[in-house]
């Protein structure tokens, strides 16, 4: 067995972004090879960090199981630590593998890992030659020591207030989720967004965004407990509530924009990871370059990335379906980007 050290880690917590490719796994040339993600550090309650990894065995992790991949969280810790975990497996714009318990798992021991087999390698690897399908493997996971349970049973109980309806009544439980929102018996501070009220729980907020988290120490430390956003449209952020208390990502085509923008700025992985999936779902050669621009613009790097890798790959097709104008259009560090990708390949 070989373990060795690869692929991007982007780190929002208390989530996490490992990105892989073929060129992360081609050491992993047996069964039991891994692949290490760069250390993730939390904190803690009483102002320790804890120190963890990602490990991806494309090879099968004991050989028992060969027609599945293992991913397994790994602690660095000396002393026994308790962890909730969940994470999601991305392969280009489809989620192929999901685990959203939010088990709380213990760890007795420094190297000790936990994780699941559930990950076929049909999906991800090509058969032949042993390789990601797509070159690339992006794995989303969420890390959250055990003193956040209180707040996760808070969420529990308030989801019991929302009368749950099937399928066919979901616009009635989301008005029934609307109306909890704004009564003022609901949560313990107040978010103006636009002019429209919201109630909301500062704790719940704070853990799910670092950047909600400053809104609500700033203003407590003023005895303040509201605050004001003047930047997002309130459905918009009707639909961040959603995901924040009950991991509910529904994504509204006509607001992609709104929400992407919103979660890149709030740090919401799962909800951003959903508004990416829809929109790369969607582009084609008439939208492209809208797209690029729009993802130039509000700093959005892999988005980017992603895009100038597809205008790449599809420029004669782009041609054929005239879009040269709108390419030709594009800013000149765009259009170095797109020249750039085009020589390599």
């Amino acid at each position: 067995m070989s373990v060795s050290h690869a692929g991007i880690l982007i780190k929002k917590s208390p989530s996490y972004k490992w990105i892989l490719n073929n060129s992360c796994i081609k050491s992993c040339k047996n069964i039991g090879d891994a692949v290490e993600s760069p250390p993730i550090e939390i904190d803690t309650n009483n102002g320790s960090k804890q120190s963890w990894a990602l490990r991806f065995y494309p090879k099968s992790k004991d050989g028992i199981e060969t027609k599945f991949a293992s991913i397994v969280l790994v602690s660095k810790n000396v002393s026994k630590t308790e962890v909730f975990f969940d994470f999601a497996v991305i392969q280009e714009k489809n989620v192929i593998h999901l685990y959203d318990d939010g088990q709380l798992v213990s760890f007795p021991r420094k190297n000790f890992e936990w994780g699941d087999r559930l990950l076929r390698k049909s999906q991800i690897m090509d058969g032949v030659s042993g390789k990601l399908k797509c070159n690339r493997l992006t794995i989303l996971c969420r890390i959250r020591p055990p003193f956040y349970a209180e707040i996760d049973n808070l969420m529990a109980d308030m989801n019991k207030q929302i009368i749950h309806k099937s399928d066919e009544d979901e616009t009635e439980d989301n008005d029934a989720f609307n109306n909890l929102i704004v009564d003022d018996s609901f949560g313990d501070f107040s978010l103006i967004v636009r002019g429209k009220v919201f109630r909301v729980h500062a704790d719940i907020l704070s853990e799910q965004s670092y950047q909600f988290a400053e809104i609500v120490s700033n203003q407590r430390g003023k005895n303040r407990k509201v605050a004001f956003i003047d930047d997002m449209d309130p459905r918009v952020f009707s639909q961040i509530l959603r995901v924040i208390y009950f991991q509910d990502v529904i994504v509204d085509v006509d607001k992609i924009a709104d929400l992407l923008i919103a979660a890149d700025k709030y740090s919401l992985e799962k909800l951003y990871a959903a508004c990416e999936m829809c929109m790369l779902a969607t582009f084609g050669n008439s939208n492209m370059v809208k797209y690029l621009k729009f993802a130039h613009k509000h700093g959005m790097v892999e988005l980017k990335k992603t895009l100038v890798e597809f205008i790449t790959v599809n420029f004669p097709e782009m041609l054929a379906d005239d879009c040269f104008e709108s390419i030709k259009n594009l800013e000149p560090d765009l259009m170095f980007e797109v020249m750039q990708g085009m020589a390599k390949l």
